[in-house]
């Protein structure tokens, strides 16, 4: 019944697709590490702080 209904409906297609989901998972991953180091070591806020936005405006550059 769900085969049918997902190739009927293209966009619903879309959530069954697993591909890239690892990327996804091993980003997720890092920033709870990230996230993780910045809660334990204050010091270390403002390196990983710009790091992340420096990797937030190379995705942002990338995707236009």
């Amino acid at each position: 019944m769900w085969n049918g209904i997902f190739r009927r409906v293209p966009a619903l297609g879309f959530w069954r697709d697993s591909g890239g989901q690892d990327l996804i998972e091993y980003a997720m991953a890092t920033g709870m590490v990230a996230l993780a180091a910045v809660a334990t070591m204050p010091q270390l806020n403002g390196a990983i702080s710009n790091i992340l936005t420096k990797i937030g405006s190379l995705i942002i550059d990338s995707a236009v």
